[in-house]
């Protein structure tokens, strides 16, 4: 909702107010840095839960009903009307799902477009990605489970264990998963890429999963779990009164420098990727640990 209203127009967003402000671009940018890294975390330690109770099969066919279905109904039910808005509202955000946009009048535009069939080749996961990428998560459960069986009463899963206990009743437990994402987010643009389309992106499979593996993690040791949303309140105060101004801050400043054909870009994105990886973690654990208070 906020998207229609932001400074700068979202490309792919066919509505924009000229009403609106810097406030909705805030918004948008902050959520946007921890709403699906959280949904992942949460689908990791469910899964894990859905795993234990059902097994390999079971999870199979519970994921199947509850996400592969509604992922293909909505795919079919929202995207011709979102594709009908793109044309009539900007078609220039066809482009996200790799269609030229055509020319002339929108009456005609739409009837090229869906009497042709177009609109055919044009379906895509879009908005619902997170759908399509949980179902890839959860193949990968499937195939590299009778492997991570065999690890089991290992020298190597209990060191992995200790590890993680370690980093997660710890003062580590936003400092270490920073860390460890930071690296996936190198490839990425200003802020956390969003993928639209039914070609994975590798980079962007890599970084969610580390927050769906994590919450796998949890799971398996979830007598954490109240340890790891400590200090709840303190992470969403550092969070939203430190970090988020400052990723703004270099995020704004690293963009214009990089128009502007600086050397200085390359480090203010750098900047701006690690207090993007501390934000989301601090919110994390801080919306973590105020659902467990409340």
């Amino acid at each position: 909702g906020a998207l229609a209203y932001t400074a700068r127009p979202v490309p792919f967003w066919p509505a924009h107010d000229p009403g609106g402000g810097p406030l909705a671009d805030v918004f948008a940018l902050a959520v946007h840095d921890f709403r699906m890294q959280t949904f992942f975390t949460l689908a990791g330690f469910f899964g894990a839960l859905l795993h234990a109770r059902y097994g390999t099969l079971g999870l199979l066919r519970h994921r199947f009903a509850r996400i592969a279905v509604p992922l293909a109904a909505g795919v079919l039910v929202l995207n011709p009307p979102l594709q009908a808005l793109w044309l009539v509202g900007d078609p220039r955000a066809l482009t996200a799902v790799g269609i030229d946009p055509p020319a002339g009048p929108w009456q005609d535009m739409l009837a090229d477009h869906f009497g042709a069939g177009r609109w055919l080749l044009a379906l895509q996961p879009l908005h619902l990605w997170f759908l399509y990428y949980l179902l890839l998560y959860v193949a990968a459960v499937a195939v590299l489970t009778p492997l991570l069986y065999r690890l089991t009463g290992t020298r190597l899963l209990a060191r992995a264990d200790a590890a993680f206990r370690w980093v997660v009743a710890g003062r580590g437990r936003v400092l270490v998963p920073a860390a460890l994402t930071f690296p996936l987010m190198v490839p990425m643009k200003w802020v956390v890429d969003t993928p639209s389309r039914w070609n994975p992106e590798w980079h962007i499979v890599g970084y969610y999963g580390a927050f769906f593996a994590f919450g796998w993690m949890l799971y398996r040791q979830r007598d954490l779990v109240p340890a790891f949303g400590r200090r709840w309140r303190l992470h969403l105060a550092v969070g939203n009164l430190v970090l988020l101004p400052a990723m703004l801050a270099l995020i704004v400043s690293g963009h214009a420098a990089e128009k502007a054909g600086a050397q200085s870009a390359t480090g203010l994105k750098l900047g701006a990727h690690a207090a993007s990886v501390l934000y989301t973690w601090l919110m994390i654990t801080g919306l973590w640990g105020a659902f467990l208070h409340w």
